[in-house]
């Protein structure tokens, strides 16, 4: 099968963004100039999605850690900002997914948590995070398979002590 052809049109900021990242595009021809940024987009995809296991292993979540994720970025929408600013947002997903009915607070589990991605994580590890949480949102579990054996799968949960 051939890979899919993505497109899509690079508006403001982005466009500005990739041009610089581009050589010699300003004074080129529109087709010569798309094709160049098209193909500094696909390497810096390439780039960033290659680094995301990597920050995964740092984050040493817990099996309950990585289920409160899992529940919490449920139906999540991304968007721009979410790359401005992804450890205060998850974690406000977090606290918002883990408040208690009765007083309206943050629950144990969820406050710990949200402190942990705030002080703890760069911005590359809560992104690299929020993609493994969206990428066991649109996969296909399969049978008999736990939230917890997901979690692994998408590279939430490490193995430790295993070389």
């Amino acid at each position: 099968m051939a890979s899919p052809r993505i497109q899509f049109r690079a508006m403001s900021p982005l466009d500005e963004q990739l041009a610089a990242r581009t050589r010699d595009v300003e004074d080129s021809p529109d087709a010569v100039r798309e094709r160049a940024m098209s193909e500094t987009a696909r390497m810096w995809l390439s780039t960033i999605f290659n680094l995301f296991p990597s920050e995964l292993k740092g984050a040493a979540l817990t099996e309950a850690e990585a289920v409160l994720l899992l529940q919490a970025t449920q139906g999540l929408a991304l968007d721009p900002f979410w790359g401005g600013a992804p450890h205060v947002l998850l974690s406000a997903e977090v606290e918002e997914f883990d408040m208690d009915d009765a007083t309206g607070e943050p629950g144990e589990a969820g406050t710990a948590l949200a402190h942990k991605i705030r002080t703890q994580w760069s911005r590359g590890k809560a992104l690299a995070v929020v993609d493994a949480c969206m990428r066991f949102h649109y996969r296909d579990a399969g049978p008999g398979e736990t939230v917890v054996d997901g979690a692994r799968a998408v590279g939430l949960l490490q193995d430790r002590g295993v070389a």
